[in-house]
């Protein structure tokens, strides 16, 4: 914690009342900052954390737009490559219309391979994904630009930031919030300490990331005192009818995150 002294002007309206009031006001201001910024600032949601499975990503799931390769390993007159269409199927030589998305591959494997059993002696189908478009994830909170995108491949916590254009001043880095669903549906949540990851003390601590993660920055509870002053004393100053006469020194802390 840095202290220093910080020099304010401080007004004077023609009214004794109003100037009384102000004066008051800044100094509860002053008090305010200097005995919250000892306390650790914390507005993450609270939730109970447990551990992400460590067994890898949970199983693909199509969605609608997903390119994919059906191979017929003794039928290849059968292949087949194709997108999803919008309502959530796709159209196959023989047995017409199959549900892919909200499937895995494998699962759309086993329905391909029932569904053929009565067209074909054995088949043996093997489902491809040549192209996943379904994978989003949501970035909230205290970024430039919440909402959900669209990703491929591997994903960080701190690359998701940057694609919501990077953190406001206001953030909390060290509770960053990742809400997780299971297969089964349920949610599990946990926070991230980005702080040495962007100070390159431990870059291995940054989470990744899976398709449907919720990625939360909180608010600090406590910004700088400049910030804090700009934000609910300035807007003072332009409201009522005064004027500046002199200046004195206030004593406050600011912290430095």
């Amino acid at each position: 914690m840095i202290t220093r002294v910080v020099s304010r002007r401080i007004p004077r309206a023609g009214n004794p009342a109003i100037c009384a009031a102000l004066l008051l006001v800044l100094v509860a201001a002053i008090l305010l900052a200097a005995g919250c910024a000892s306390k650790t600032p914390s507005l993450a949601p609270s939730v109970v954390q447990e551990p992400f499975p460590t067994e890898g990503p949970a199983p693909y799931v199509l969605q609608v737009g997903d390119l994919i390769g059906i191979r017929f390993w003794d039928n290849p007159e059968l292949d087949e490559e194709m997108s999803i269409r919008p309502d959530g199927m796709i159209s196959m030589p023989f047995i017409d219309e199959v549900q892919a998305a909200d499937r895995t591959p494998s699962e759309l494997d086993a329905e391909l391979t029932r569904l053929y059993q009565q067209e074909l002696a054995r088949p043996t189908i093997t489902v491809i994904v040549r192209d996943a478009v379904g994978q989003q994830i949501f970035v909230g909170g205290e970024v430039e630009e919440q909402g959900l995108y669209d990703f491929r491949g591997r994903l960080s916590v701190f690359q998701a930031i940057q694609m919501a254009g990077d953190l406001l001043p206001s953030a909390y880095r060290a509770e960053v919030l990742v809400i997780r669903t299971r297969p089964d549906g349920t949610r599990i949540a946990r926070t991230v300490d980005l702080n040495p990851v962007l100070s390159g003390a431990n870059p291995d601590t940054d989470l990744m990331l899976q398709a449907w993660d919720v990625v939360f920055v909180p608010r600090k509870k406590i910004i700088t005192f400049d910030l804090w002053v700009t934000q609910y004393i300035t807007p003072i100053y332009k409201l009522l009818p005064i004027r500046v006469v002199g200046t004195v020194e206030l004593f406050g802390t600011d912290p430095i995150f």
